[in-house]
């Protein structure tokens, strides 16, 4: 992949990070959270950008609320380089994780639905 490219796709990861906080902090009309989400009947999409396990550890508190709302897919990044090799990628007790952080998806976007 040649830099430009590269430098654009870091660009657009920039601008999407930049929409999920926004929507994060002023919400985005009526469907803010999973608890909207499952009153009007949709799925909750769960996107974070630490993994809630990693290797041999757990972050209770986050999974609690995953399990709480019955979520079935949880996208997140962070994990780079040699750490990509302890991710979780795939079904964990009832909810599909999946790493999309740039280097390991190599930079390519990923349809999500």
């Amino acid at each position: 992949m040649n830099h430009t490219l590269k430098r654009v796709l870091a660009f657009l990861v920039l601008v999407i990070t930049f929409f999920a906080w926004y929507v994060s902090i002023f919400g985005m009309g009526s469907f803010s959270s999973a608890k909207d989400a499952l009153k009007y009947g949709l799925e909750p999409l769960v996107f974070m950008h630490y993994p809630p396990i990693y290797g041999n550890g757990y972050n209770y508190d986050i999974l609690d609320v995953l399990y709480k709302f019955n979520i079935k897919s949880c996208w997140y990044g962070h994990l780079h380089g040699s750490a990509i090799r302890n991710s979780i990628n795939g079904e964990r007790d009832g909810i599909d994780f999946k790493l999309i952080s740039g280097d390991c998806l190599q930079f390519c976007p990923l349809k999500i639905m």
